[in-house]
Order: structure tokens, then C-alpha cells, then sequence
């Protein structure tokens, strides 16, 4: 029932939509609809009529006036999904070029992003892929206690029918704007999409939001004085001796410089002698079995879960293996959390590097991770400095990882994503797999946060438009 409600209001909420996709299913389920629609008002007519009929009543007439816009759209999208242009239904006018718009119509679509946007997936699907996203992870260790003082989150909210229309017929879970130290537009899935299973108390699965977090904690170990500087190497770590990451600086870990590529396969995050994902190991195991008697080569841009995980257990290291009351102290005393917040892990024992750079927390309280950042940038305190440090030590990624999104922005500084295209402020962002954005600008005093498990939504119109000057 969910996936034949979602198909109609989809279709029908996006009647002006020529420039996406849609699957199979959902324009049949809403070509459907307009047949058994149109065989009701016809019924209607013949009754009223008292049987006579020549398929011209008025009633059909004026449904037929308002479908055509949305169905037409429906059909430019399904072209879309098979890789072709929206006008060839111009054959619809010859009659017998139908015949090819429905069997092009049948086609299966293609899996793979197209220049039309990403695979259409159904309402089912999205809301499979939520609930697993969320069940992620195992979290016991490293759950912070909120504060007792958190975070007052004034609202001043206002309506933008982009948003509601995107977050009804998108995977957009939940989207945020925090403007002039305001929240302005707050907007969560309603109950007929993920609603039911998702709501402000949710924990939310961080993706990779987690390795920005990662640099900002590199920050805030910085100004303690856990880690000295930027330029301090990894070498009195007893984890990195004999292999590649010995030698490394912070600021090379941090902005994914750490000359490891060649040791994975292609741009994959997967170790070439093993097979094994770095997100599920533990430091110590792949520095006594991948990375052993490892050599750096070219210093140079690979985005990737491993650099912010040796990041993120430094830190654990050099704060003595209390990482959890260094994380206590920063989500609050400095974010002031709300609720909790929770580090995922591999094992129980901190020495072995077990903390993964992936967190759980709500959506009000990664807006308040933001806020923090945006307040530490611009009040240029003992972490905004080093934040504002780690900014101009970024690097251009130079199209490696070409294949993958982030905002389609340029440069890398330590471990946030920057110089997104036609931005002329000091923008920052937080990217994760599955669509979620946290874009922050600091000199217009504005974030924009949009949580998603599939990029179907418009991320210029609602991310980088916004962030950019506020407006749609």
C-alpha cells in the first residue's frame, strides 16, 4: 500500500518534474490509476446521461485537461530511466508512434546512474534501506551523556513548497536550515514515507558525517594540548611502527594524503592482499597484516574510511585510552548535546585502534555538531583557529575518486569537504552515502542539513542553492 499511495502522490506532486527519472512500476501503478479514474467518471457520465455516450462528456474532459501535464511528465521521466529524451513522446501525436512509447514505457531501466540522475528506487526499498542503515554498528563503549546544559535551538520556522515536495516523494528523511542563529525551516518525513519509523529521537547512522566529526575532534585535541600541532607525526604511536603510517603528520591523516592508495584496490576501500574493509578491523590488525613494512607512495588525495579511523584513534591514543571522557567533555561542555551521541567500535579494547570514525545521534543534535562549528569558526576561539588552520592547509583532490559525489566540491581540508562550485563564501561540508549533506557557511551565519538514504532529492536546488545565498 505504501509503494501504490507513494507512486500516485509522487507522480501527481510532480507534475512539473521533465528532468529526473521514474521506475517501471511507478508509472504503470499511475497509468493505472489515470484508467481506472477515467472508466469511473465515464461510468458516472452513462449513468447520468441515461446510457448515451460518445467519450466526450465534460467530466472526463476536465480530468483529461488536468492529468495530462503530470502523465506527460510521468512518461519524460520513464524515457529518462532508459537513458532516452522525454521528447519522443512528440510520437504520441502520430498514433502509431505509440506503439514504440509503450514497449520503450515496459523497458526495465538502467541500474546505474544516468545523465537523467540516479537508479529510481521504490518507497519499499528506501524504507528497507533506512532501517538498515540505522541498525549499523555495535555502540556500548563510546555513548556520551547529554548535557545538562544543552543547546536552546530557537525556531523560526517558514514554509518552502520545494522542501515538502521533495521530502514526499524523494528519500529525504529529514531536512534543516539554520539561519542567523535560527532554525527556519525544519521539516521530517511524514508517516506515509518514513514517518512511522523515524521521528526526532531516532539515532540516526552517521555514513561518512563521521569523518568531518573525526576533524573536528582533531581540533579540539589540538587545543588541549593532547596533540601538538598539525605537523606532529604518528611516530610515538606503538601502532604505526613499520608501515607507512610511522612518519605521517596529522595534517597529511586529515586530509586523506596518507600515500596508502596503492595498497587498496582502485578507488575501492578495500585492502588488495586481504579482501578485508578497513571499516571493520581494528588499527592493530591492519597494521600487523596489510600494512606491514608498508612504504607511503604519492602523497596525494584518497578519500576513504581509513585515514579518519587512524585519526580518530590517535587521539584516543594520546588521551591515554580515555577516549570516551575526551569525547564526554567536548558533546558537553562545547556542543552541548541534547541527547546522547555514539561512537561505533570493533572490539572492546581501546589500545588495539577499535574506535570507526561512524556515529549515532539524533537530528537535532548533529544540527547542534554544526552549530558548534559554525560558532567556533566565527567567534575564532583557541578550536576555531585550528579549524580555520586545518581550512588553509586543504588540498585540491585533483579528480581522484572521480566517481564519487560529495557535493562535486574541489578540495579536501581535513576531512570536510570544500570549494564547491560557484561558491564565493567560506562554505565547509559533511557528506555521507545515501545523500546526507551538512553544508555550513561561515560568513552568511547559515547551515543546511538534509539526511537522506538515497540521492533521488534535488541537491542543487535544496543544498548548495541554499547554503549559497538562502534561497531556493
Amino acid at each position: 500500500m505504501h509503494n501504490l499511495n507513494s507512486a500516485i502522490k509522487s507522480s501527481l506532486k510532480k507534475y512539473n518534474d521533465f528532468s529526473s527519472r521514474t521506475s517501471r512500476s511507478d508509472f504503470w501503478i499511475f497509468a493505472l490509476f489515470i484508467f481506472i479514474c477515467s472508466s469511473i467518471i465515464i461510468i458516472f457520465e452513462i449513468i447520468l446521461l441515461n446510457f448515451v455516450y460518445d467519450f466526450n462528456g465534460l467530466l472526463l474532459l476536465i480530468f483529461e485537461i488536468l492529468i495530462f501535464l503530470p502523465f506527460i511528465a510521468a512518461g519524460t521521466r520513464r524515457l529518462h530511466d532508459i537513458n532516452k529524451s522525454g521528447w519522443w513522446q512528440l510520437l504520441l501525436v502520430t498514433i502509431i508512434g505509440t506503439i514504440p512509447l509503450i514497449f520503450w514505457w515496459f523497458r526495465s531501466g538502467k541500474r546505474k546512474r544516468n545523465k537523467y540522475g540516479v537508479e529510481p528506487k521504490s518507497l519499499k526499498t528506501l524504507r528497507d534501506q533506512f532501517i538498515r542503515y540505522n541498525l549499523r554498528g555495535i555502540s556500548k563503549i563510546y555513548n556520551t551523556v547529554p548535557s545538562t546544559n544543552p543547546l536552546i535551538l530557537n525556531f523560526q520556522n517558514r514554509k518552502e513548497l520545494l522542501i515538502d515536495n521533495q521530502i514526499e516523494t524523494t528519500g529525504l528523511s529529514s531536512y534543516l536550515m539554520y539561519e542567523n542563529d535560527k532554525v527556519v525551516i525544519d521539516k521530517i518525513s511524514p508517516v506515509t514515507r518514513f514517518g512511522d519509523i523515524f521521528n526526532n529521537n531516532t539515532m540516526l547512522y552517521s555514513m561518512s558525517l563521521g569523518k568531518s566529526l573525526t576533524g573536528y575532534l582533531m581540533a579540539h585535541a589540538i587545543a588541549k594540548g593532547y596533540v601538538n600541532s598539525l605537523d606532529q607525526t604518528l611516530e610515538d604511536w606503538p601502532l604505526t611502527q613499520n608501515t607507512l603510517l610511522n612518519k605521517l603528520k596529522i595534517k597529511e591523516v586529515i586530509n586523506a594524503t596518507m600515500g596508502d592508495q596503492e595498497y587498496f584496490t582502485g578507488n575501492n576501500e578495500i585492502f588488495k592482499t586481504s579482501g578485508r574493509f578497513p571499516g571493520d578491523l581494528d588499527i592493530a590488525s591492519i597494521t600487523s597484516k596489510e600494512l606491514l613494512g608498508s612504504k607511503c607512495s604519492e602523497k596525494r588525495y584518497f578519500y576513504g574510511q581509513f585515514s579518519s579511523n587512524v585519526a580518530l584513534n590517535y587521539i584516543s591514543f594520546k588521551t591515554g585510552n580515555k577516549f570516551i571522557h575526551f569525547l564526554n567533555d567536548v558533546m558537553q561542555k562545547y556542543v552541548k548535546l541534547e541527547g546522547s551521541l555514539k561512537f561505533i567500535h570493533t572490539g572492546n579494547d581501546e589500545k588495539l585502534g577499535i574506535i570507526q570514525s561512524n556515529f549515532k545521534a539524533t537530528r537535532y543534535d548533529i544540527l547542534r555538531i554544526g552549530i558548534a562549528i559554525l560558532n567556533d569558526w566565527r567567534t575564532e576561539n583557541d578550536v576555531g583557529k585550528i579549524l580555520k588552520k586545518i581550512y588553509f592547509n586543504k588540498i585540491k583532490k585533483n579528480n581522484f575518486n572521480f566517481d564519487r559525489f560529495e557535493g562535486h566540491s574541489n578540495s579536501y581540508a581535513g576531512f570536510f569537504h570544500s570549494d564547491y562550485p560557484n561558491m564565493k563564501t567560506t562554505v565547509t561540508g559533511m557528506h555521507g552515502t545515501g545523500g546526507i549533506a551538512l553544508l555550513i557557511n561561515f560568513e552568511d551565519n547559515r547551515i543546511v542539513y538534509a539526511h537522506s538514504v538515497y540521492r533521488d532529492y534535488n541537491y542543487n536546488k535544496i543544498v548548495l542553492n541554499p547554503i549559497r545565498n538562502g534561497k531556493f
